[in-house]
């Protein structure tokens, strides 16, 4: 298993602030997001499925990868 932070690098921040973790584990992903005290986790093919249901002209499934 593998945690990355994922960072927004459009902030005029110095040190660039992390918006959520990205969890890597048995070629799959998901996104922890924190709130307060608690996190959710969330695996990645559920977002972009919700981001293609909303807009349907976007072609997101080239940033879908099943080998990581």
């Amino acid at each position: 298993m593998r945690r990355i932070a994922i960072r927004n690098p459009d902030s005029p921040n110095k040190v660039k602030p992390r918006v959520f973790d990205a969890i890597i584990d048995s070629g799959r992903v998901f996104l922890e997001v924190k709130g307060g005290k608690t996190s959710v986790i969330v695996p990645l093919d559920a977002v972009l499925e919700q981001i293609q249901s909303a807009d349907p002209q976007l072609n997101i499934t080239k940033l879908k990868s099943t080998e990581l």
